[in-house]
C-alpha cells in the first residue's frame, strides 16, 4: 500500500517467508496497540463510558489480560484460491505478521 511509506523491504521479505513457512491461507500485518484489553472503552449513545468487552471482570489482573494488536494495512498475502473463495484476507486461517509501531505508520490523513 502506498500509504505505508515506512514499511521496509525487510518487512516485506520477512512477511513473505513467514507466510510461506506458516502453512496458513493468509497473512495480515499487525502492530501492537500498546494497550491491554482491560483498557478499552466505548462511548455509548448517551456519551457514557462502557467497557468494550462487557463480559470482562472490572478489576482483572493485567497480567491475565490479552495484549491487543491492530491490522496496520501494510502487508497482505493470501493463497489465490483462498482469496478468490472468500474475497478477503481476513479469513479463519490467517497468521499475523507483527511490525513495529514506526514501520506501521499509515498515512491516510493530512496530519
Amino acid at each position: 500500500m502506498p500509504t505505508s511509506p515506512l514499511r521496509t523491504y525487510l518487512n516485506i521479505q520477512n512477511a513473505a517467508k513467514t507466510f510461506q513457512d506458516s502453512g496458513t491461507d493468509s497473512l495480515v500485518s499487525v502492530s501492537p496497540l500498546g494497550k491491554l484489553e482491560t483498557n478499552f472503552r466505548i462511548l455509548n449513545k448517551n456519551g457514557l463510558i462502557d467497557y468494550y468487552n462487557s463480559s470482562m471482570r472490572r478489576n482483572q489482573n493485567r497480567q491475565l489480560a490479552k495484549e491487543l494488536y491492530a491490522v496496520n494495512g501494510s502487508i497482505y498475502f493470501s493463497k489465490v484460491s483462498s482469496f478468490l473463495e472468500s474475497g478477503t484476507f481476513h479469513i479463519d486461517k490467517v497468521i499475523g505478521y507483527e511490525m513495529s509501531f514506526i514501520n506501521s505508520i499509515d498515512v491516510n490523513t493530512a496530519e
